[in-house]
C-alpha cells in the first residue's frame, strides 16, 4: 500500500524487515521514513510519531491457552487481566491498551512451552509474531489446548512528526483515501500478494473503516472482475 501511493507521486521505494521493537527508534532517528505495524508505538515516543488517518489493514490476533483451565473472553475482564500472559512482539502495547498482566520472552517457542506446562496462562500474538514457531510445538484440541482468533486490531502506517514526515503523511492519507473511495483496495492487495484472493483481510478492513470512520463509505468488495496478478521478481 505504501508503494502504491508513493510511487504514483514519483518516490522510489525500498523496504526492509526489522525487529518490531526497533521500528519506532529507527523512525525517530531518521533511518526509515515509515513503518507499518499492528501494535502501538511505545508511549515515550508518542510525541515524535504520527499515524495514518485510516488503517491499512486489520489483523486477527490469536490466543493459545489450555481450555481445561479457563476460557478467555474479549474484551478482557478482571479475571483475564489477572492471568499471566505472554506475547513475543507486543507485550508492552497489550499491557498498556488492555491492562493485561503480560510480558515477553526470549522466543515464541519458549512462550508456547510455558503455556504447555502451566507457567503461563496464555500466549497472545499477531500472525506476524507466530512465524518463527517450531512446527508441532502446539498441543492439540484433544488435549484441551486451543489456538483461536480473539480480537481484531487495526494496522496503521507511522511517520515522523517532522516537516518531512508530516508531508509524507499528508501524501499517504490523501492517496490511500482515494484508493478506498474508488473501491480499489482489493485490487492493490491482490496485485501485491497473489495469495490474498482467498483472504478476508480486505472485507475486514472495509468493515472496520465503515464502523469506525463515519462519512467514509467504501464501495462493497467484489472479486468478479479481478484478473490474475502478474508476479514480478527482481
Amino acid at each position: 500500500m505504501i508503494a502504491e501511493v508513493f510511487t504514483k507521486e514519483g518516490y522510489t521505494i525500498s523496504s526492509s524487515e526489522y525487529p518490531p521493537r526497533r521500528l519506532s527508534i529507527l523512525l525517530i532517528n531518521d533511518k526509515i521514513d515509515v513503518y507499518i505495524a499492528s501494535f502501538e508505538f511505545p508511549g515515550a515516543a508518542r510525541p515524535k510519531i504520527l499515524s495514518s488517518q485510516l488503517p491499512i489493514s486489520v489483523v486477527n490476533w490469536f490466543i493459545y491457552y489450555n481450555s481445561n483451565l479457563w476460557e478467555p473472553q474479549w474484551p478482557p475482564g478482571e479475571t483475564f487481566r489477572k492471568k499471566i500472559g505472554k506475547s513475543y512482539q507486543s507485550s508492552e502495547s497489550l499491557a498498556q491498551d488492555w491492562s493485561l498482566t503480560i510480558s515477553s520472552s526470549a522466543s515464541v517457542d519458549a512462550i508456547v512451552k510455558m503455556v504447555n506446562v502451566g507457567r503461563a496462562d496464555y500466549w497472545l500474538e499477531s500472525p506476524a509474531g507466530t512465524k518463527s514457531l517450531t512446527p508441532g510445538l502446539l498441543k492439540t484440541i484433544e488435549e484441551g489446548y486451543i489456538r483461536k482468533p480473539i480480537f481484531v486490531r487495526p494496522l496503521y502506517a507511522y511517520f515522523q512528526n517532522t516537516k518531512r514526515g508530516r508531508q509524507n503523511l499528508s501524501i499517504f492519507d490523501a492517496g490511500y483515501l482515494e484508493i478506498i473511495k474508488q473501491g480499489r483496495l482489493h485490487q492493490v492487495y491482490h496485485r501485491q500478494d497473489p495469495d490474498a484472493a482467498q483472504s478476508t483481510t480486505v472485507q475486514q478492513t472495509i468493515d472496520f473503516i465503515k464502523s469506525n470512520y463515519p462519512g467514509i463509505n467504501p464501495p462493497p468488495v467484489s472479486y468478479t472482475h479481478l484478473t490474475l496478478p502478474t508476479i514480478y521478481s527482481v
